[in-house]
C-alpha cells in the first residue's frame, strides 16, 4: 500500500461536507485506509479547517502488536522481562504513532495551502492499495481530484524548512 495525500475540490460546500462524512463512516474499505481527512477553505487570510477527523487506524492497529512484540522479547528474560518488555513496546509504539500523526498533520496543512481560494477542499491522508482507490467516491460528488505521494510531499516540507533556516 502506498501512502498518498489526496485533495478533492468541490463546487458546492454541501457536497464537500457530504463527502467528508461518507469518508468518515467508510474510512477503511477495499483498497484504502484513511488516516486523517480535513475539509478546508482557503481565503486571503489563509487556510481555514472547517471540519476534520482522525481515524486512529495507526494507534488501534499498533497498540496490541507493539505490546506483544515487547513482551515476546522480554519473555526471554523471565516474568519481569515480560512485563518490562511489554511496557517498553507499548511506549515505543505510542511514540511512533504520535510521530506519524504529527507527520500526517503537516501533510494535511501543506496540501491545504494548494487549494483554490473560496473552494471547499477535502484533504485526505490515506494508504491506497492501488492509485485511484478513493477516486470513485470522490467523483460521485463531482470533485476535481489531485494526488501526491506522502513521501514526496514530506520531502518538500523538509526542503522548505531547510531553505527557511538557511535564509535566516
Amino acid at each position: 500500500m502506498t501512502q498518498n495525500v489526496i485533495t478533492a475540490e468541490f463546487e458546492n460546500d454541501e457536497k464537500a461536507y457530504a463527502s467528508l462524512h461518507r469518508m468518515q463512516i467508510k474510512s477503511s474499505a477495499n483498497g484504502y485506509d484513511i488516516y486523517q481527512a480535513a475539509l478546508v477553505k482557503n481565503s486571503s487570510a489563509g487556510a481555514v479547517i472547517l471540519e476534520k477527523f482522525t481515524t486512529g487506524v495507526l494507534t488501534r492497529s499498533h497498540i496490541f502488536s507493539d505490546w506483544a512484540l515487547g513482551a515476546l522479547i522480554g519473555v526471554l528474560f523471565g516474568l519481569h522481562g515480560f512485563l518490562v518488555g511489554g511496557l517498553a513496546g507499548l511506549f515505543i509504539g505510542t511514540l511512533y504513532d504520535t510521530h506519524q500523526l504529527n507527520r500526517d498533520n503537516k501533510l494535511l496543512k501543506e496540501a491545504a495551502r494548494t487549494a483554490d481560494d473560496d473552494t471547499a477542499t477535502l484533504v485526505i491522508v490515506a494508504n491506497e492499495k492501488y492509485e485511484d482507490a478513493l477516486d470513485q467516491q470522490l467523483r460521485a460528488c463531482s470533485a476535481v481530484i489531485h494526488r501526491a505521494y506522502a513521501g514526496d510531499l514530506d520531502d518538500e516540507i523538509k526542503t522548505k524548512k531547510l531553505l527557511n533556516i538557511s535564509l535566516n
